[in-house]
């Protein structure tokens, strides 16, 4: 492998793109979801449904480079909200909760390169698409609850009187 001189010292070309930019992880996403009928605002994609709005998130840790992704759903019948900030949605669902570690590739500090950085988001998209087609509606909605443990979800009163569920 060849490599360049500097200083004296030959440097082999390193294929990482640890500096892989957040403009560059929302474009790829938006890539993914826009044409699945998602319109982005922010760092958030909606989708506005019969029953409900469903909701791509993606937000930034405090201590760095570290993004997180979160589900979420609002219930039309519960709120005009349109486009409800992340905190604000009747349910939420972290990545995390169904078994993706998204710091390990959404932290951009970490050297890794671009196309694995890419195939691990696309396979972050591909596992939160089934769960975001669920959200679509009531009755895919309580599907998730019975599928992921519903504490999860962080619902309120009010949503889960609307659901006609009591979350213990």
């Amino acid at each position: 492998m060849g490599g360049q001189e500097r200083y004296g010292l030959t440097v082999n070309k390193i294929m990482y793109n640890s500096a892989m930019t957040k403009e560059e992880v929302i474009s790829y996403i938006d890539s993914y979801l826009k044409p699945l009928g998602y319109h982005k605002k922010d760092k958030s994609w909606y989708k506005d449904n019969l029953e409900t709005v469903t909701l791509f998130s993606l937000h930034q840790s405090r201590w760095g480079k570290i993004y997180y992704v979160t589900l979420g759903v609002n219930f039309i019948d519960l709120s005009e909200e349109k486009r409800p900030k992340i905190y604000k949605c009747h349910a939420q669902l972290r990545a995390e909760e169904f078994g993706e570690l998204t710091e390990e590739y959404l932290s951009l500090e970490r050297e890794m390169s671009e196309d694995d950085r890419k195939k691990k988001i696309k396979q972050l998209i591909d596992k939160s698409l089934p769960i975001l087609k669920k959200m679509e509606t009531i009755t895919g909605f309580k599907e998730l609850l019975e599928q992921f443990n519903p504490r999860l979800f962080m619902l309120g009163n009010q949503v889960q009187e609307y659901l006609g569920i009591k979350v213990e």
